[in-house]
């Protein structure tokens, strides 16, 4: 019984992981033609933010802190 159990949820897990993994690809795929797009019409800007570069501002370590503060720093570089 717990034996299938666990292969349930693997099951689970694994169908998570493959409609994360679509949703990611189509999101690629949207910011490539955006960028494209932007490349062939100079009305058009695009602009993209790479969330995992944000840094928290100011540091702190106390948990509360963390999650009542409103300021964050965008590192944002010339590619």
């Amino acid at each position: 019984m717990k034996l299938k159990f666990l292969t349930d949820e693997k099951a689970i897990i694994e169908n998570e992981k493959q409609l994360h993994h679509r949703k990611s690809e189509k999101a690629r795929e949207g910011m490539k033609l955006d960028a494209t797009e932007a490349k062939l019409n100079n009305n058009i800007t695009c602009i993209a933010f790479d969330l995992m570069k944000t840094l928290a501002t100011p540091i702190v370590s106390t948990g509360i802190c963390y999650y009542k503060r409103q300021l964050w720093t965008y590192c944002l570089e010339d590619l």
